[in-house]
C-alpha cells in the first residue's frame, strides 16, 4: 500500500488557476448594482480504475479550497453534498471530502451557494502615509515576498513601481496609480492561456500583455516592491462580453487602519470591486493550488475530472451610487471650421472619503485621445479634467451645427453641453485651445521625501588587534524619492549605488581591529541627503599577563615548605589560567583580570632538578593561547640520600639502555 498524490492532478490545478475574464466595458448588465443575489455551484468528480480484481482501495480525499466565502462584502449560505456519501469537513479555509473504503467507480462531490453579495467598496476617510512604517507592516509580512509568479525583487519592476511612486507621500494615490497603470499598458491578450502555466510578473512587464492572473502578478509585484502589502484574491466574476460568469483573479492592497482594499486592474476598478465579484480564496501566488486529491491503494487508478464552477444572478437590487457633483462646461464655443474646442469636467467629492472616479465622453463631434478619464478624488477635493474635440467637417455657409457634448460616470449619471460652431464663427487653433488648458490646469503637487536608514551588524560581539572585523550593513530608503548617485563610505572606502523608494541593499566593509579606534563611523550621502551610523567595535587589549614583585627564599631544604609571592597583572580578561612552579601546577583560574598578590606553597622538592622557574599560561576569549614565566634563583640543599641514588641508578640505566642500542646497529 503506498501513499499517492495522482500526478495528473498537476493539469486539472492549472485548469483551475489559469483564470481568464475579458475585459469589462461600460454598460455592463449586472456591474453597476451595489447589491446581487448570486447562485454558485460547484462540482467535480474522481473516476476509479480497478486493475485487478485483488485491488485494495483505502481511502480517498478531495480538500476543496476555492468555494464562496463569507467576508465583509459578501455572505453564503452553503450545501454540501456528495454521492456517494463522504465525511465531510468544513472548515473556514477548506472543504474536505473524504471516503472510507470506497466501492464505487466514481466519486461525486459537490457544493452549492447562495450569496449575498454588496460591491466591495471600502471607505477611506483619511491619508495614510506613505512609505508604510515598519511597525504597520508587523504580520503582514509575507504578503511583502516574491514569489513564483510575484517576482517583487526584478531590477525593472522595482524601477517602475519606483518611478510612478515617486514623490507620493499617499499611499491610495501610489497604489491607484499603479493599478492604472497597469490597466493602460499591459494589454489584455489571451495568447498566454495557449501556455502550461500562467506567466509571472516579469514576463508580464516584458511582453506588456496577459490575462487578468497576470496583469494582477505585475499589480501585486510592483506594490510588493514598495513594501505595501498585497495579495490575490481568486473566484468569479460576470463580463458582458462573454455575457456571463467566468474565473477571475484581482487584488486586495492592505492599508494599515483600514485592512484590505480591492483593486481590479483588470477591470479598471481602482479602490472597489462590484457586486459581481464572489471571492473565493484569498493567496500569496496565483498558482497555489485549488483543490487537493489523495488516496491509499493497490492496482488502482484514479482521474479527477475539471472543477466546474458556474454562477448566475438571482436578484438585482440597488444601483452603485455615490454623491458626486459634475459639472461640464464648453470653453469655447461658437467656432469655425478646424477649430479645437477646450472640454473642462470640473470633479466635486462632497464625500468624507476618497473616492476613485471614472467618467467617459459618449458623445462628441471628433474627440482628440480617449474618451475615458480615471480621477482619484480626496475628501472635499476639486478636480479639474480637459477633454478636446476637432470640428473637422466641411460646414455649409448659413447653418449653424450644434453637437451634444455628454459625459457619464460610473454612478450611472450623464450631463452634456451643446457645442455650436459654424462658417461664420471664428477658428479657435490647436495651439489656442492647449493655451487655454494649461492656463486653467492645476500643477500636480509632490511632496519629496528623502531619508535613508542604515543599519549594520558586527560578525563578531569583540576582537583583538590580530583579527579582520566584517561589518555587513543595509541600507534602506525611507523616502518617497528615489536616490541616485549615493556613496556609502567607511572612511576612504567607498561604494556607489542608486536606491529606489523602499528598496534595501546590502553592503560589506572589512576593516583591521585596532584598539584605537572605537567606533566605525558609516556614511551615506549624496547631495540631497546625508546620513551616518556609528558602530561600537569593541576591540580588547591582549591579555598580556605580567609577573611582578616576586618574593621567595633563595635557599631551601628538600622537604620543607616555604611561601612564593607575587603579584599578577593583565591588561584584559584572561581565561583558562594556569600558575606553575616548575612543572607542578599550583594554581588555576576560570578568569583573571586586572592586578592582584597571589601567595603559593611549595618544597624544594618541587623544583629540584627542575627549571625554577614561575610559569603562566593562559588564553584570551578567542581561545588563542598564552605563556610568561619568571626564572627563580633558588638552590635545593638537604637532597635525602635515596633521592641521589635513585637518580644516578636512572643515569646507569640511561647509558645501558643506548650502549646497546649502539652495538646492535653496528652488528648490522
Amino acid at each position: 500500500m503506498v501513499l499517492f498524490i495522482n500526478p495528473k492532478m498537476k493539469k486539472i490545478i492549472l485548469i483551475l488557476i489559469v483564470l481568464i475574464l475579458l475585459p469589462s466595458i461600460l454598460a455592463q448588465e449586472f456591474n453597476d448594482y451595489g447589491n446581487l443575489v448570486i447562485e454558485t455551484k460547484l462540482n467535480s468528480s474522481l473516476n476509479i480504475e480497478k486493475l485487478s480484481s485483488n485491488y485494495e482501495l483505502d481511502y480517498v480525499y478531495a480538500n476543496l479550497t476555492l468555494f464562496p466565502r463569507n467576508t465583509e462584502f459578501q455572505t453564503s449560505n452553503t450545501i454540501i453534498k456528495s454521492n456517494p456519501d463522504a465525511q465531510i469537513t468544513e472548515q473556514e479555509d477548506f472543504v474536505l471530502y473524504y471516503w472510507n473504503n470506497p466501492k464505487q467507480d466514481k466519486l461525486e462531490f459537490n457544493l452549492e451557494s447562495k450569496i449575498n453579495s454588496n460591491i466591495n467598496f471600502k471607505e477611506i476617510n483619511e491619508k495614510v502615509k506613505f512609505p508604510i512604517l515598519d511597525v504597520d507592516l508587523n504580520g503582514y509580512e509575507k504578503y511583502l515576498i516574491a514569489t513564483e509568479s510575484v517576482t517583487s525583487n526584478d531590477l525593472e519592476i522595482k524601477k517602475l513601481a519606483s518611478e510612478l511612486a515617486e514623490g507620493e507621500d499617499d499611499l491610495y494615490n501610489v497604489v491607484w496609480k499603479i493599478a492604472l497603470w497597469t490597466n493602460q499598458n499591459i494589454n489584455y491578450s489571451l495568447e498566454t492561456l495557449t501556455a502550461e502555466v500562467s506567466q509571472n510578473a516579469t514576463w508580464v512587464l516584458e511582453n506588456r500583455k496577459g490575462v487578468c492572473d497576470e496583469l494582477t502578478s505585475l499589480f501585486v509585484a510592483m506594490l510588493r516592491s514598495l513594501k505595501i502589502p498585497a495579495r490575490f484574491a481568486v473566484g468569479q466574476s460576470y463580463t458582458n462580453m462573454i455575457n456571463g460568469f467566468g474565473n477571475h483573479a484581482w487584488a486586495e492592497v492592505y492599508f494599515p487602519s483600514y485592512g484590505w482594499v480591492a483593486f481590479d486592474p483588470t477591470y479598471g476598478q481602482y479602490g472597489y470591486v462590484d457586486a459581481t465579484h464572489i471571492k473565493m480564496k484569498d493567496e500569496l501566488d496565483v498558482k497555489e493550488s485549488s483543490i487537493n486529491y489523495g488516496w491509499r491503494s493497490y492496482k488502482v487508478n484514479i482521474e479527477a475530472d475539471i472543477l466546474n464552477v458556474e454562477s448566475k444572478v438571482l436578484l438585482k437590487r440597488d444601483l452603485f451610487k455615490k454623491e458626486f457633483n459634475v459639472k461640464l462646461e464648453i470653453l469655447e464655443n461658437d467656432v469655425g471650421p478646424d477649430s479645437y474646442v477646450p472640454i473642462k469636467v470640473s470633479l466635486i467629492n462632497p464625500n468624507n472619503f476618497y473616492l476613485p472616479y471614472t467618467f467617459y465622453i459618449t458623445k462628441a463631434p471628433n474627440l482628440i485621445k480617449s474618451n475615458v478619464k480615471n480621477v482619484l478624488i480626496k475628501p472635499g477635493e476639486t478636480k479639474n479634467i480637459f477633454f478636446l474635440v476637432n470640428i473637422n467637417q466641411e460646414l455649409e455657409p448659413g447653418f449653424i451645427y450644434t453637437s451634444k457634448i455628454e459625459i457619464q460616470d460610473i454612478f450611472n449619471n450623464t450631463l452634456s453641453e451643446n457645442l455650436r460652431y459654424a462658417n461664420t464663427f471664428n477658428t479657435y487653433s490647436l495651439e489656442n485651445a492647449q493655451d487655454k488648458i494649461n492656463a486653467l490646469k492645476e500643477e500636480e503637487i509632490k511632496i519629496f521625501s528623502r531619508e535613508v536608514d542604515i543599519e549594520c551588524s558586527k560578525d563578531k560581539d569583540f576582537y583583538y588587534n590580530y583579527e579582520k572585523i566584517n561589518l555587513n550593513c543595509k541600507l534602506y530608503n525611507l523616502g518617497n524619492t528615489n536616490l541616485e548617485n549615493l556613496d556609502i563610505c567607511l572612511k576612504d572606502d567607498c561604494q556607489n549605488i542608486d536606491l529606489n523608494i523602499a528598496e534595501e541593499k546590502e553592503f560589506n566593509f572589512i576593516i583591521n581591529a585596532d584598539e584605537s579606534l572605537p567606533e566605525a563611523i558609516i556614511k551615506a550621502e549624496n547631495q540631497d541627503i546625508s546620513k551616518t551610523e556609528f558602530i561600537k567595535l569593541n576591540v580588547l587589549k591582549l591579555p598580556n599577563l605580567k609577573i611582578s614583585n616576586l618574593d621567595y627564599p633563595g635557599n631551601v631544604n628538600y622537604n620543607n615548605k616555604y611561601n612564593l609571592e607575587f603579584i599578577l597583572v593583565s591588561d584584559s580578561e584572561a581565561n583558562n589560567v594556569e600558575i606553575k612552579l616548575g612543572n607542578t601546577k599550583v594554581l588555576e583560574l576560570e578568569k583573571f583580570n586586572g592586578k592582584q598578590r597571589f601567595n603559593v606553597e611549595f618544597q624544594g622538592k618541587n623544583i629540584y632538578k627542575k627549571d625554577a622557574k614561575l610559569e603562566v599560561d593562559y588564553k584570551d576569549k578567542n581561545n588563542v593561547n598564552y605563556n610568561t614565566l619568571e626564572e627563580l634563583q633558588i638552590q635545593v640543599g638537604n637532597i635525602p640520600i635515596y633521592t641521589k641514588f635513585w637518580f644516578w641508578i636512572a643515569i646507569i640505566l640511561l647509558i645501558i639502555i643506548i650502549s646497546m642500542i649502539l652495538q646492535n646497529k653496528l652488528r648490522r
